[in-house]
């Protein structure tokens, strides 16, 4: 072993020993009637190991938004029997709000670092999609997940500023260059209205980056239109 100095089996929640400092997994305990064996006493700690030693990129993304403040998100009320909630919520309630999250929609980290470096429009198996060019600009192997949001200015009616509408998967080693194509589901951007879905005859932005409001994202005005 390397800086760790070893992962043992547990029969709870004692994953591995760093220096003195205990990895614990106290939570989403799954467990079998029959057997009672926990995932924790499976494969996890395997898993947890591999990826804090470097032998495997931690390649995860963030499925929802970590607000800095409860009251960035829709009210709560626990005692109340009945409840109305709108469109906006999550990412887009903070969108909306022009809030900045603790930790955005779509976050995620591996071993190296990215830049992207170009992108444009064109299609895919007669859909649209966008050609994207990113940068390893780390220093050992690995990926990151290219995400696309799309806006639609001047809509009518209530919407998220930005939504997800493709994300692909890209890997490249060390200092090297890579090409992604992501294709494109523009029908997320259809609005429900009177019972029927609705599509606007509205020129659509595209945000190419790998998150939710990346501030490093290129920006694509386009001729697509929704739907």
């Amino acid at each position: 072993m390397t800086t760790y100095e070893g992962f043992r089996r547990s029969k709870d929640s004692l994953l591995g020993i760093k220096w003195g400092y205990a990895v614990l997994d106290e939570g989403h305990k799954i467990r079998n009637p029959d057997a009672d064996i926990s995932l924790t006493a499976k494969q996890l700690h395997y898993a947890l190991a591999d990826v804090l030693l470097g032998r495997v990129e931690p390649g995860g993304r963030l499925p929802f938004v970590m607000p800095t403040d409860e009251s960035h998100l829709v009210p709560f009320d626990r005692d109340a029997t009945t409840a109305t909630y709108g469109l906006l919520h999550g990412q887009w309630k903070l969108d909306a709000d022009d809030v900045a999250s603790e930790v955005p929609f779509g976050w995620g980290l591996g071993y190296t670092t990215w830049s992207v470096e170009a992108a444009e429009v064109g299609e895919a198996d007669q859909r649209p999609a966008v050609r994207v060019e990113v940068a390893n600009t780390g220093a050992r192997h690995g990926s990151t997940v290219v995400q696309v949001y799309a806006s639609v200015p001047g809509s009518a009616f209530e919407r998220p500023p930005r939504r997800l509408v493709g994300f692909a998967r890209v890997a490249a080693d060390a200092g090297h260059e890579a090409t992604v194509v992501v294709p494109l589901d523009l029908r997320q951007l259809a609005v429900r209205d009177g019972g029927r879905w609705v599509t606007e005859d509205l020129p659509v932005v595209l945000h190419v980056g790998r998150h939710a409001g990346d501030p490093e994202s290129l920006t694509l005005h386009t001729e697509l239109h929704p739907g």
